[in-house]
């Protein structure tokens, strides 16, 4: 018995519907339906939603994900027609009464009929014909599921929709009449054109033909010959669509096949004219990118540049375009690509709107990765917003509407005003209580970790949801995908100021990463133990005091492959360590071995890290990570290591490449290590003058509060402010408060802030804003202090250097409290104290005497911070001569002498109170604001 379904849109409603009628469907006909029936061989089926193209497993090998890969879901069909032109990709207009009759057909039956029927006289072209409709037949119960889902509403099935698709692709695979296909494709397998070869090659897979079938071998063992069979022309087009379909199974083998292909491609691009070749060589370049050599990868932009000089690309080629982006952003290379990621991104800017959700998604990541260019962030969240709204008003769910639904929220959270989280977190609240799904797990993770939210339930009930659907579903936990579960856990605990812990998502995860190592393949691949390793160690022992056997094991065999990790491997690492560190401190487990251990690891760590360095090929984002896994670890700044690192960052000259990532990377590790290198900063200074308009206000922030805190003017400073100015009073409204309060500050410290930007900040809306952000963030115990003492410190900077804006002066009883930790004393003319209470005249003379700690200065040079210089300005403006003393010079002074010191007379003994002129010494002991 076989079920026949058909697509009924009536009134934006788009049903699915089911008819038990034996072997043959019958059609209603009605004008308004879309003529679109096929048949489905599963007597048990049920309508749902999918979210893929083939139940192939495409395994993710990619071993340096900080985010989520960039690598996932890049294979894709080489055709982009819509069902009614697909079936003429190989015999356009063909006259073959069997051609004809196959394209009529609207069922996998009336397929296997037509087969079955002309056995006996059926040619090469008829059979490879058959294979392409029944791909083509399953490409529309996809398109059903979910591309017309997104115009109307569906009735759907709770069921699973992987699994679905799978009893679906079971159900053609083995019954009889597909066997006698398969075995009429092994007979004329001589017969077939390379296009028709390769297209036969690549849906037998979609439709999940395993690879130890003949059939299949022989496919390929013919298009590798005629690959290498030089006076052969293999077309573009079958050449992307071999690529694809050696790349639906992942394994060493794929390597040494497709290296028969890059002579290939390299023809193509030289060769290259018009943007459907170019769109066809991303896919093939996307299929060999663990392949492709940085001289390839130049002619590629040069290729996008020149079709972009030629108006050939325009925003008419989004997929293209987003396509294309989407290469160049993969993680070994993205750093090099900036400017062509960016100029092929601008181009649709104005035309957001003309995107597919998918396509949108995937800018949006590439967006986040880059963090440029800012144009398009407000018109990808108008338009996210937009896609929402729509798919919101549904009354049904689906796995449609949830994962699109997610990472639509996803696009709209990241840099979005401070004022909507409320609202965001509400509806997260309400997606966590619909079924997750594999791909609505990486968008929910990042929403959440994007809002730092303060509310632990909606933290518990997030990883509640997914240790739960990991213990359902034993296929999410093969591979890397519990891996990268991992990392995210980690990421998120330090996103949330380490106070976040589901201690049974975290015992489970030990145990199946436990399993892992016993039968797993880990122990021999690096990028795996490292990520396995880094878990354990920060989590696998931190409530069981005592017993180190798991950690010793664990740690003897990470400083085995130490030589052998790569910088993200160090810095997933560095980053168990620390949580372990933190987690045992504060239960007091630090035993002598784990210490002992922990003490050899480093080591380890430091040493590979050192060798690292010292090589030429090492590049600016690299360096950024050893530098991060480095501080990490709390390596210690004044060993061979940190001076390394430190000199590597003055070598960068001015002809490295930079994007808003590196600016951003690189000015919170100089940030930390409060080492200032003027050449370095220069140098990210010129980039954010450059670029400055496609720069977002995060990124500019953290450039600009870097030259505050070091107390560094920089080289081209006006322009440099003044481009700062613009794009902070653009983004003002995206941005978190403290950013807001550290731009000011820094600006002020210029004496360039702008008078809107302190009537924007010093307004009753803003404090209110300041009051709800406080209230909501995640780190209570110290981003509330943080805002109230840089608000402070504007409004007393403002106070002093823009008197003319008439801010009036509102922290008086902040400074009272800080003053309790000062003291003043009224000298007489004598150098003696006045131990009686006087009120000031205009005869005193005010000094100053700061108290300096080492960190008041940078750490590899003997300047003074940007905070103590505009405190010492600030000190002169209110009439103080400014003394300024070591505070370990001081401790020694004061224990040696303290009377001498001041001459402060012995208890008891009263002052001369005599003279007329008196000081007023007032000492800052530690670095607070004086009155």
């Amino acid at each position: 018995m076989i079920h026949s379904l058909r697509i009924v849109r009536l009134q934006g409603l788009c049903l699915v519907q089911t008819f038990r009628i034996g072997c043959r469907p019958i059609f209603r006909k009605k004008s308004f339906i879309p003529i679109k029936h096929f048949l489905i061989p599963n007597s048990s089926v049920s309508l749902c939603f999918v979210r893929t193209h083939s139940v192939v497993k495409d395994v993710s090998e990619c071993d340096n994900e900080i985010e989520e890969s960039l690598a996932t879901n890049l294979f894709e069909d080489a055709e982009t027609q819509d069902s009614d032109s697909f079936r003429d990709i190989l015999y356009p207009n063909s006259n073959d009464p069997i051609i004809k009759l196959l394209n009529s057909c609207s069922s996998v039956q009336n397929v296997f009929d037509v087969v079955k029927k002309n056995e006996s006289c059926i040619n090469a072209c008829q059979i490879s014909q058959a294979v392409l409709v029944l791909w083509n037949l399953q490409r529309i119960f996809y398109n059903v599921s979910i591309r017309e889902n997104n115009e109307g509403t569906a009735f759907v099935s709770s069921s699973d929709p992987n699994t679905l698709l799978e009893n679906y692709i079971c159900k053609v695979t083995n019954h009889s009449d597909f066997e006698l296909l398969l075995h009429l494709v092994e007979q004329h397998i001589d017969e077939l054109s390379i296009d028709a070869l390769t297209c036969t090659l690549l849906y037998l897979r979609k439709m999940n033909v395993s690879m130890n079938k003949s059939v299949i071998l022989n496919l390929m063992d013919h298009c590798l010959l005629l690959l290498k069979n030089k006076s052969v022309h293999f077309p573009l087009t079958a050449l992307s669509r071999f690529i694809v379909a050696v790349n639906q199974h992942k394994g060493l083998w794929t390597v040494f096949i497709l290296q028969h292909t890059l002579p290939n491609i390299l023809e193509c691009l030289d060769s290259c004219n018009n943007v459907e070749d170019f769109r066809l060589i991303t896919i093939c370049l996307i299929g060999v990118h663990r392949m492709v050599c940085d001289s390839m990868l130049e002619l590629y932009k040069k290729l996008a540049h020149k079709l972009l000089d030629e108006k050939l690309i325009t925003a008419e080629d989004s997929h293209v375009i987003t396509k294309a982006v989407y290469f160049l952003n993969y993680p070994h290379w993205s750093h090099c690509n900036i400017d062509i990621i960016r100029t092929l991104m601008l181009v649709l800017q104005g035309k957001i709107n003309q995107l597919n959700v998918d396509d949108l998604i995937k800018l949006h990541k590439v967006f986040i990765s880059q963090l440029e260019p800012a144009d398009l962030l407000p018109e990808i969240q108008e338009y996210s917003s937009h896609l929402l709204s729509q798919l919101d008003h549904r009354e049904s769910s689906s796995s449609i509407s949830f994962p699109a639904t997610c990472e639509l929220l996803e696009c709209m959270v990241t840099f979005s005003t401070p004022m909507k989280k409320k609202v965001f977190e509400q509806l997260t609240r309400r997606y966590l209580k619909e079924e997750i799904y594999p791909n609505a797990m990486s968008p929910l993770f990042n929403i959440l970790r994007n809002l730092k939210t303060s509310d632990l339930k909606l933290c518990n009930d997030f990883w509640s949801l997914t240790l739960r659907f990991l213990r359902d579903h034993e296929s999410e936990r093969e591979d890397y995908k519990l891996l990268r579960i991992c990392h995210r856990y980690m990421h998120f605990n330090n996103n949330l100021g380490g106070t976040f812990r589901h201690f049974e998502f975290e015992d489970q995860m030990i145990q199946w990463l436990w399993q892992e190592l016993d039968s797993g393949n880990c122990k021999v691949i690096p990028s795996k133990f490292s990520r396995v390793a880094a878990f354990i160690l920060a989590y696998g022992n931190s409530r069981v005091p005592g017993d180190d056997t798991i950690l010793t094991m664990c740690m003897t065999k990470l400083i085995e492959m130490v030589p052998q990790f790569t910088e993200f491997d160090c810095l997933n690492i560095s980053r168990g360590l620390q949580v372990a560190v933190e987690l045992r401190r504060h239960r007091r487990k630090l035993t002598s071995q784990f210490m002992s251990q922990i003490v050899s690891l480093n080591t380890a760590l430091d040493g590979w890290a050192l060798n690292r360095v010292d090589k030429d090929v090492c590049t600016l984002p690299q360096l950024n990570l050893i530098t991060r896994a480095y501080l990490n670890r709390r390596g210690n700044r004044n060993v061979q290591l940190f001076e390394k690192l430190i000199f590597r960052y003055k070598s960068f000259n001015s002809n490295i490449r930079l994007s808003s990532r590196i600016v951003r990377d690189t000015s919170l590790n100089l940030l930390v290590t409060s080492c200032l290198i003027p050449e370095t900063i220069d140098h990210l200074v010129g980039y954010a003058i450059e670029q400055s308009e496609h720069l977002l206000g995060d990124t500019v922030e953290k450039l600009l509060h870097l030259c505050y805190y070091l107390g560094y003017t920089p080289s081209h400073s006006d322009e440099f402010l003044a481009a700062s100015v613009n794009v902070i009073f653009r983004d003002k409204e995206r941005m978190q408060g403290l950013s807001l309060l550290h731009s000011a500050l820094a600006l002020c410290f210029f004496h360039k802030l702008p008078e809107p930007l302190v009537k924007y900040i010093f307004t009753v809306d803003f404090l209110e804003r300041m009051d709800d952000e406080i209230s909501q963030c995640y780190s209570k115990a110290t981003y509330p202090m943080k805002i109230r003492h840089h608000l402070m410190q504007l409004n007393r900077a403002v106070c002093l250097d823009y008197p003319d804006i008439d801010v009036p002066w509102f922290h008086e009883k902040y400074i009272q409290e800080i003053d309790a930790h000062n003291f003043q004393v009224l000298l007489n003319t004598d150098k003696k104290p006045l131990w009686e209470k006087h009120e000031t005249d205009k005869n005193v003379s005010k000094l100053a005497v700061v108290l300096l700690r080492d960190n008041d200065y940078c750490l590899n040079i003997p300047q003074l911070k940007g905070e103590c210089q505009l405190k010492q300005r600030h000190l002169e403006m209110l009439g103080y001569q400014e003394l300024s003393s070591s505070v370990h010079i001081s401790q020694r002074l004061f224990t040696a002498a303290p009377s001498k010191l001041l001459g402060i007379p012995s208890r008891g003994t009263p002052g001369d109170h005599g003279g007329i002129k008196r000081d007023k010494v007032a000492y800052n002991l530690h670095g607070c604001t004086l009155e």
